[in-house]
């Protein structure tokens, strides 16, 4: 009697698990990002008396640059500041026949504010989108023809101010997050702060220092 052969399972064609694809690294390559959104400027101007000056406008940054490792881009920024309405006011004192009087001045121009320099912005995970920047370099404000005022005691007389422009040094910091909405482009949100710091001398020495938080809508390409 021959030998019983061995039982045989029977074959089974389960599908194998697809093999994981690992994702690829963003941010690893090119580099563009643009914003913008809104922002508001307060700070001081050091002349013949303390002025405060404010403003609210549009916020623009540009970005271009790459990535010598994933997660961290080295590259060169613009960023822009453009108020059309920036209040400048002083107290500024008024001596005559041994009197002195007391009189608020106020400055109302367009006002524009722009720095350009090298640029670090690091993505602490490469593949999402939570980024950390920073920009420092050389910085111009322009302001444009506007209306001086003098009053006191409800009185008042109104001149036009003259061109002006100067340069100085500039800083910004970013935070920002990013959703991906294409194969190589994100879009989100970036907080900013800006800080400018110019100097005038023309018709007068005037030196502005002013912090900008602004909020603005970013995309990159990459």
């Amino acid at each position: 009697m021959p030998p019983a052969s061995p039982a045989t399972s029977p074959k089974t064609d389960a599908p194998r698990p697809a093999p994981k694809r690992e994702r690829p690294a963003r941010h690893d390559g090119f580099f563009l990002r643009a914003a913008a959104g809104a922002g508001y400027s307060f700070g001081e101007e050091e002349a013949d008396y303390d002025t405060s000056a404010q403003g609210a406008g549009a916020s623009l940054h540009l970005t271009i640059g790459g990535s010598p490792r994933p997660g961290l881009v080295l590259g060169g920024t613009l960023t822009m500041f453009d108020a059309p309405k920036t209040t400048r006011r002083w107290d500024e004192p008024y001596h005559q026949d041994g009197v002195t009087y007391e009189f608020e001045r106020e400055v109302v121009v367009p006002t524009r504010l722009s720095m350009h320099g090298p640029s670090f912005t690091y993505y602490p995970n490469p593949q999402e989108g939570l980024s950390f920047s920073v920009t420092a370099g050389f910085a111009r404000v322009t302001f444009g023809q506007g209306d001086n005022t003098l009053s006191r005691e409800g009185i008042s007389a109104s001149t036009k101010t003259h061109p002006d422009y100067g340069e100085g040094f500039g800083a910004e910091i970013n935070a920002g997050y990013e959703a991906l909405v294409g194969k190589r482009f994100s879009l989100g949100g970036l907080l900013s702060l800006t800080y400018f710091h110019v100097e005038t001398d023309r018709p007068d020495k005037i030196e502005l220092t002013t912090f900008i938080p602004s909020l603005r809508l970013v995309g990159t390409l990459y």
